[in-house]
């Protein structure tokens, strides 16, 4: 996903800022302290500016260069919806990796499955609304199961399964250490 130019420039000002306070600090260090050469704080702050001013267009066209060539991969509207879900499973639905790492292994992706599997099926025969009642191997209570339009159905999916990745990556993590 491409960074706005006002977070690119936000990005770069903070650094800019933590960059112009240790190169004020090692200048008057090094030239003042180590060498003994005469630098007035004028002189010192002057120089630290026209760097500091250097680095800051740097940082911005570097980042600028790169999203033109594209050296980052562009997020496609469906990975964003994906990484979208599993942020509001997270933050709306308050599912912590604490609460992932109480499920069995396998379960979210299982979850996952049925609602890709779902999605596929035509209910256009349906009277009104989704069904109440999950599918065989839904493996949570019903009213977990909120089916919705195909795309919806795959967000979820996905979504779900990449909770599943992220606790696999984390139990592998902890056992390793």
């Amino acid at each position: 996903m491409k960074q706005k130019l006002s977070t690119s420039a936000w990005e770069a000002l903070v650094s800019i800022a933590v960059g112009f306070g240790l190169s004020l600090l090692l200048q008057w260090l090094f030239f003042v302290v180590w060498l003994g050469l005469p630098l007035s704080a004028f002189d010192n702050l002057t120089f630290t500016v026209i760097m500091t001013a250097a680095s800051f267009l740097r940082q911005m066209g570097v980042r600028r260069l790169f999203e033109a060539l594209h050296i980052r991969i562009p997020m496609s509207p469906g990975t964003a919806a994906v990484i979208a879900e599993r942020n509001r499973q997270q933050t709306v639905e308050c599912w912590s990796a604490e609460h992932d790492a109480g499920h069995e292994r396998g379960v979210l992706a299982k979850a996952g499955a049925i609602y890709a599997l779902w999605a596929n099926i035509d209910h256009s025969s349906r009277v009104s609304g989704p069904p109440r009642v999950p599918p065989a191997g839904w493996p949570w209570d019903r009213e977990w199961w909120k089916p919705a339009d195909f795309r919806r159905n795959l967000i979820k999916a996905a979504a779900l399964i990449l909770a599943e990745i992220d606790k696999f990556d984390r139990e592998r993590k902890r056992r390793s250490n």
